[in-house]
C-alpha cells in the first residue's frame, strides 16, 4: 500500500508540471527562420542555371563558327 501511494505521488510531480509548462510552449525553430537561406539557395540555382546556359550557348556558337 506505501508503495503505491508513493508511485502515484511520484507520477503526479512528473506529470503536474509538465502539463503546467505545456501552455506556455513555444517552438524554437520556425519555419521564418529559413527564408533567408532558401532564397539564397534560390539565387545559386538561378546563377548555375545561367552560366550553363552561357557555357552552352558557347559551345553551339563555337560548332556553328567551325564549319
Amino acid at each position: 500500500m506505501k508503495k503505491r501511494i508513493l508511485k502515484s505521488v511520484a507520477l503526479m510531480g512528473v506529470a503536474l508540471p509538465t502539463m503546467a509548462h505545456a501552455e506556455g510552449w513555444t517552438p524554437l525553430i520556425t519555419s521564418a527562420m529559413f527564408d533567408g537561406i532558401k532564397a539564397d539557395l534560390i539565387l545559386m540555382v538561378g546563377g548555375i542555371v545561367t552560366l550553363f546556359f552561357i557555357v552552352f550557348g558557347m559551345a553551339m556558337l563555337m560548332r556553328a563558327g567551325g564549319r
